[in-house]
């Protein structure tokens, strides 16, 4: 026997999830994080306002056909009173990076606080000098740019921690004002602008920034890129 479970998400499309009887929930957790992107350090299921066991097997859930589960994301987790950590290894510039990449990805209902942690873990990443390794410095700084996190874009340039201009493998050579450009983040543009950032280098796919903000329809950068 099988069943179709409805994965409701918070401010994220719902996603369809087909589970054998036999498969554990953390199976149905794994496939969950395979659809959306989402670790499955990030969160936990829900069913009947009970949080469900990874060791419980779907055949002794008592779920139908299109039965919902909700998907409770580390916040809303912690406010049930059932907290999933979220560790910062302020010694692995591997593992910040990696919790920056996580960050990036949730769009959660809370933006700000999102925001927030993902400043502290850059913020963390240069204050205890984590800056040997350039390429994890650069993917910061990109993540950093297409969130608007000006303030940590001014911090990294300030202190030498990362090329403005660097394009880090992997991300179609972006540079951050590319990235910018592409999310329409005009604090960003402006301060890129401000530090002197090439407008005329090129994406893999040979596109400027203001290629990228033309043909979206970013009409604030195209005017900031070409008064620079």
């Amino acid at each position: 026997m099988s069943v179709i479970l409805h994965a409701r998400l918070p401010s994220l499309e719902a996603t369809d999830v087909r589970a054998e009887a036999s498969e554990t929930i953390m199976a149905v957790r794994h496939r969950i994080e395979l659809s959306t992107g989402i670790n499955t350090k990030w969160f936990v299921l829900m069913f009947d306002g009970k949080v469900l066991d990874d060791g419980d097997t779907v055949g002794t859930c008592p779920f139908q056909d299109g039965s919902e589960v909700l998907v409770v994301l580390s916040r809303e987790h912690e406010a049930r009173g059932k907290l999933v950590e979220l560790e910062w290894d302020k010694k692995s510039p591997e593992d910040l990076v990696r919790n920056i990449r996580r960050l990036h990805s949730i769009t959660n209902s809370d933006r700000v606080e999102i925001d927030k942690e993902l400043a502290s873990v850059i913020g963390a990443m240069a204050e205890v000098g984590l800056c040997n390794d350039g390429k994890v410095m650069a993917e910061a700084f990109l993540l950093a740019s297409c969130r608007g996190l000006v303030k940590c874009l001014a911090a990294m340039l300030d202190n030498g921690v990362v090329g403005i201009d660097d394009q880090p493998e992997g991300y179609n050579s972006h540079t951050a004002l590319l990235h910018a450009a592409y999310y329409n983040k005009k604090e960003s543009a402006a301060l890129l602008l401000k530090y002197y950032a090439n407008r005329d280098l090129r994406s893999r796919f040979g596109q400027t920034a203001l290629d990228y903000a033309r043909a979206k329809g970013h009409q604030d950068i195209v005017a900031l890129l070409e008064a620079a």
